[in-house]
């Protein structure tokens, strides 16, 4: 670390920087997403058949699983709790002139269930996926309002937290303030709303360790003690060039992005 201001990058410049960081982790995260549909096609005697399979349902409610399917193709939506080696079992699935549709049985929040769909038409039996069952997951309805209030935090203490990284390099007079608004963030937006959040969407305000694996909460876990390392040690110096309350603020900023790197890895895969 340099223990001067001369020759540090303009604010700028590091806001600019941090904000590619988060805009980046923000993409890799909708990339990575579990929850989107699975979709695909299968050629069956000629017929391109074309797939959408949810992996995310709503507690309380059947799934509804479709394929946009010609009439003279018949099939069979066969589904087992998931994690489990129960064998699977399977209802026949209903036309209604444009689709065939099977209804997958509710499940209370968190419930998983594993299905894929056989389809039987002149050249035989396929079944689709081909590359193997739907792992989907029912949840709760989370109130838009909580669910977006919750995700500006989080990404605003990912954006303060790396710029104020990035001032701990060089020593810039902001670093600490920048720091505490950094905790101040993942406190209300991870350690407040988060569990608030997963009460509605799992029935339990806190699934992650050491009462469950659910891994978000793990995650943010981490990230908020770091940061809470980082702040207690700014508050224990006046001095706005000490290096260890800096090299605290920077390895805090460094596992922020780790963590905001690191797949979802949410179950309902």
């Amino acid at each position: 670390m340099a223990d001067g201001r001369r020759s540090a990058p303009g604010s700028v410049l590091l806001w600019a920087a941090a904000l590619a960081v988060t805009l980046t982790a923000a993409a890799w995260q909708w990339w990575t997403d579990p929850t989107p549909p699975r979709e695909g096609e299968v050629v069956i005697s000629g017929t391109t058949v074309r797939y959408s399979f949810l992996r995310s349902g709503v507690v309380g409610e059947p799934l509804r699983v479709a394929i946009a399917a010609p009439a003279d193709l018949s099939g069979t939506l066969r589904w087992r709790p998931h994690p489990g080696d129960e064998p699977f079992g399977g209802i026949t699935m209903l036309h209604d002139g444009e689709e065939l549709f099977g209804l997958l049985p509710p499940q209370p929040p968190g419930g998983q269930l594993e299905y894929s769909v056989v389809l039987a038409g002149p050249s035989g039996l396929t079944r689709i996926p081909e590359e193997g069952p739907v792992v989907m997951r029912y949840r709760g309805r989370v109130p838009r309002v909580l669910f977006l209030s919750h995700a500006v935090f989080i990404f605003l203490s990912m954006l303060i937290g790396v710029r104020a990284g990035l001032g701990a390099l060089w020593t810039l007079p902001d670093t600490f303030f920048l720091s505490r608004v950094t905790l101040a963030s993942i406190t209300i937006g991870g350690m407040i709303l988060g569990p608030i959040v997963q009460k509605f969407a799992l029935d339990a305000f806190w699934a992650s360790w050491p009462l469950g694996d659910e891994p978000i909460g793990t995650k943010t876990l981490v990230l908020w003690l770091a940061w809470v390392a980082a702040v207690v040690a700014v508050a224990a110096t006046r001095d706005k060039t000490d290096r260890f309350a800096r090299t605290l603020v920077v390895a805090a900023a460094a596992v922020t992005v780790v963590v905001f790197f690191l797949p979802p890895a949410l179950h309902g895969r």
